[in-house]
């Protein structure tokens, strides 16, 4: 036999774990139909930066709600995960690209003013503006002022 021998029983246990996984996306459909769906999707939004946090974390949500949906269309439970599981990440993919969102908002947002200002640490609580949260700053002097006059509130 050429090769190690534990290679072949790796190999052997991704297979399984593939053809488990790959029925969970794909039963009773195509073998890269996730893929496929969620390629369209995103093909809907061409100017989307696909190097954004934001966009990455949207997209792994995306991927598990077609699965979801892929398994209610086709009225069965995954094997690997369930429709349960795949809600509940979607839901953990929906808060991380909610916080992707606000750090890099909050990043722009301080970009925006001159080196003499600093996140208020005292309290360490953004300011919240509905969903619109951005951190208090903190002029040199001590003038506090909360997200004023960067145009995107």
């Amino acid at each position: 036999m050429a090769g190690h021998p534990r290679f072949k029983q790796l190999t052997e246990a991704e297979q399984k774990l593939h053809d488990e996984k790959n029925e969970d996306y794909a039963k009773g459909g195509r073998p890269l139909g996730n893929f496929e769906r969620v390629s369209k999707i995103l093909g809907l939004y061409p100017n989307l930066k696909l190097s954004d946090p934001t966009v990455v974390a949207l997209t792994y949500a995306m991927k598990q709600l077609d699965a979801a949906l892929w398994m209610l269309n086709g009225e069965y439970e995954g094997k690997v995960e369930n429709i349960t599981t795949r809600l509940g990440d979607v839901s953990i993919y929906m808060k991380l690209a909610i916080i992707c969102h606000e750090e890099q908002r909050a990043e722009t947002f301080l970009s925006n003013y001159p080196r003499d200002v600093s996140l208020i640490t005292s309290s360490n609580t953004p300011v919240d503006y509905g969903m619109k949260a951005f951190p208090r700053i903190r002029y040199a002097g001590g003038v506090d002022k909360a997200g004023s006059g960067c145009g995107i509130m």
